[in-house]
């Protein structure tokens, strides 16, 4: 049974970072109302797994076990 933390936690067991400081007057999205902060790149859009699990726009990190090809949740 997959676990929340499969979402948070890289393959080895480390943490990873995933929703930067939260910024009341940042962009929000509008199903989940998280703060999504735009790619690091310099793109507009949001990286995906800022976005509540729950949320249709929510995809894992690709760092986190959930995040991994082989991952059946």
């Amino acid at each position: 049974m997959a676990s929340d933390s499969d979402h948070y936690m890289t393959p080895r067991g480390e943490y990873i970072r995933i929703v930067p400081m939260q910024d009341a007057l940042g962009p929000h999205c509008t199903e989940c109302e998280r703060t999504v902060i735009p790619r690091a790149s310099g793109g507009t859009e949001a990286e995906p797994w800022q976005h509540a699990m729950g949320c249709s726009q929510y995809r894992p990190h690709p760092d986190s076990i959930a995040g991994q090809p082989d991952y059946a949740a």
